[in-house]
This record gives C-alpha cells, structure tokens and sequence, in this order.
C-alpha cells in the first residue's frame, strides 16, 4: 500500500477474522444448530449452536476467516455409515471404521469390490423436486484403488466425474459405465491426510428421485472383474438442495438441517464506532462458489433491520460481479458495480464510501464508480455476511471488516482494497 494514500485517520472498527480465533464480543452470533469447521489442526471440529466458526484451510492449514453460510439439510441418512441398509451395494461390500477420517476418529469406512466382473458401487437413493439444484458430495480416499467415480442422478441422466485419488485431478468416468460427463462442473477440494471432498450438482430435471452414487475404478475401467479385497475409503456424504455443497452436516436416522448463521453488531456496539454523516466500509472475504442467475449474496449490509434503509454489498445473480446498493426511506438511490469480474475460492476486497450525493465503490482496487447524487439511510446496525434481516447468506468466509467514520478519497480506496 502507498503511504501517500494511507489513511491518516484510524478506523473505529476492525474485526480481523484471520488474526483471531475467538469472534470480537460485540457481534452477536446465532445458528440454531450444530456445525462442522476445519480448527487450526486441520481437524474436522464440531461447533455447539450459537457458536461461530473460524474456518481453517485443512490442507494447509491456513485460516480462512468467518465462516457464514445459507441453511442446508443432508438429505441422505447415515452419512458415514455405509454399513447401513440405507446403502444399497451392488457388487461391493463395506468394511466399517477401518481408518482415521477427516474429523479425527476411526469412522471412515472402505468400498471393496466382489469378484465378479461388473460395476462396483454403493448408493442411496432421496426425495427431490423437479426444477430444483441439488449436489452430492462425499469425501473418498485411495486404497488398493486409486480412482473412483461419484455420480449424481438429475431425475432423467446419470451424471458422473472420474477423481484420481492420488493426485485430486478429475476427469471424463470410464466410458464403459455409460455416464454423461460431469466433469467441467464438478469439484474436488483437498482436505488433507490424502482425502479429497468430490461433488456433483444438477438441476433436478424429471422424478423426484435423485441419487449420491460412489462406484470404484481400476484403470480406465469402471466395468472389471475384482479381486475381492481392493477398495477405497469412503466418508462423509452428502445431498442438499443448492448449486454447491457446504459444510458438511453429519446424519444418522434422519436427514439432518443446519441452520443459517447470524452475525450482528447493534445497540451501543454499532453506534460507538459508526457515523451517519459520512464514513468508509472496507470488507474483504471469499466465497467457495459464485451465486447462481436469479439470486445474490450478502458480504454486509448496515440497516435498520428492513430493505427500506439500508447499504449492501454483495455478489450478484450474475455471479461474476460484486455491488453496493443505498436505499433511503424506501427509495434506492443508486447501485454501483465494482469493475472487473469475481473468482469463486478468491479474495475479495471491496470499500464502500458514503456521504451526502457522494457514494463510491471499488472491488481489489479497481476503478473507483462513483455516484453524485444520494441522500442517506438512517441506520442502526451492521450484519456480517447477510442482508438487513439477517438471510441470503454470504455461504463463504469474512476475512476483515474496517470502518472509517470519514469518506475516503477514492485513491485510498483503491490502496485499502
């Protein structure tokens, strides 16, 4: 950063989500639910309601921030029991807790073949409804095979995604087991210990019948006669309505919801720091998939808890954008959108500054937008990584909040981003 275009004021806030494990005491927090983070040992941790998550990178052990996401429900049952009759295997057998999975216990299962010459999975069947997005995700590691194949069923077409458990590439499934390719929309994240999370996500297309499917592979086959004994390990599965999957939530006789975390800063915890006349929101973070056309996503929003007065910046529908919107006794008074286009699992940094007919955006110090002409919301606190009411979820991580009770100029906008 410039030291010509550093701030010579000091902000009145900063929340630094990545230096600090234990969320500052003004924010209120609320989920009401359980949910599952990676802590700083790359250790898949669970955390009690109403407790928020510092969220780490499991592989490398780097922190990512505050977590925030959208409501969820596994779908499928016992989630990590593949010995279960809510498995169906076809050629295949399940030996149960065979080594340590992802979240630090002897729970992971193995997938072994028989020895017949056939395809060798095991699935499970839910209820879905036509029109809606659904993705499957499970986390697999290598054994004797070192390939598997994770399929998703749309309610008309089995789609299916190759992953190389040795090195997390994915690829085309084997042609004989006649699948569409799911390839270029699938994901593959590294968790470390050598296991890898695979998901699979399409719009449900015709019965309400969808389908998390994890068959081996042996070479470039996915048709082959087993030995009996080869497999891989398997853990964790997951279906849930939504274009890409989220934390994992852990299921057994049921399916199970997580419920959408809250971040908020009010009362004397918000007015201390904040100025109505004019200041500066610079908020940085990342999200783990870019908002399908037809929605959006919050990174912040100051309200008084209605859309009628308010400032937002979030991702847009489009997907590819981040904007600001400022609205004043109902009435909008303009949206700017941040030049350049976004990256999923990139970050994000982005300064809104507001004061009378004068508001200005910036997005990883890109062109400043400006906007000459806004008067300005009355407003009483801050929520971090949702909208004014606290819904449509961030569904990814806030790294660092700072607010300036002063309009920035637009070159230290562009130095803070």
């Amino acid at each position: 950063m410039s030291l010509v275009n550093y701030p010579t004021i000091r902000p009145s806030l900063i929340l630094d989500f990545q230096k600090a494990e234990v969320v500052d005491p003004r924010v209120t927090f609320t989920r009401a639910s359980t949910a599952t983070f990676f802590n700083n040992a790359g250790v898949l941790t669970s955390a009690a309601n109403n407790i928020p998550r510092i969220d780490f990178n499991p592989s490398t052990l780097v922190c990512n921030g505050l977590l925030i996401e959208e409501a969820r429900t596994n779908l499928l049952t016992y989630s990590a029991e593949f010995n279960n009759a809510a498995w169906l295997k076809s050629n295949s057998s399940i030996t149960a807790n065979t080594i340590v999975a992802p979240d630090g216990t002897v729970d992971a299962d193995k997938l072994v073949e028989d020895a017949t010459s056939a395809t060798h999975f095991v699935r499970q069947n839910s209820l879905s409804t036509v029109g809606v997005t659904y993705v499957s995700s499970v986390y697999l590691k290598a054994a004797e095979r070192t390939s598997a194949v994770v399929v998703h069923f749309d309610g008309s077409v089995f789609y299916g995604v190759s992953v190389n458990l040795s090195t997390g590439a994915l690829s085309a499934p084997p042609s004989d087991l006649s699948l569409t390719d799911a390839s270029s929309s699938a994901t593959v994240t590294s968790v470390g210990n050598g296991w890898y999370r695979v998901s699979v996500a399409r719009a449900q297309v015709s019965t309400t019948t969808t389908q998390l499917r994890v068959a081996l592979q042996s070479g470039s086959n996915g048709v082959y006669t087993g030995n009996g004994t080869s497999g891989i390990y398997i853990w964790g599965a997951q279906l849930e309505a939504g274009a890409f999957p989220t934390s994992y939530i852990p299921t057994t006789t049921t399916a199970l919801t997580r419920n959408a975390d809250v971040a908020s800063m009010t009362g004397t915890n918000f007015s201390s720091w904040y100025n109505q006349v004019e200041g500066t929101v610079v908020c940085s973070g990342s999200r783990y998939s870019l908002t399908p056309s037809g929605s959006f996503a919050n990174l912040w929003a100051i309200s008084d808890n209605t859309a009628n007065e308010r400032y937002i910046v979030y991702n847009t529908g489009a997907g590819q954008t981040m904007d600001a919107s400022v609205t004043d006794g109902g009435v909008s008074q303009g949206t700017l959108i941040a030049v350049g286009s976004i990256t999923a699992n990139t970050a994000i940094s982005t300064a809104l500054a507001y004061k009378v007919n004068d508001l200005a955006l910036t997005r990883n110090a890109t062109t400043v937008q400006v906007d000459t002409s806004a008067t300005l919301p009355t407003v009483d606190r801050l929520y971090i990584g949702s909208n004014q009411i606290g819904g449509v979820q961030w569904s990814g991580y806030v790294t660092r909040i700072s607010y300036y009770p002063v309009r920035l100029p637009n070159s230290t906008l562009q130095a803070l981003t």
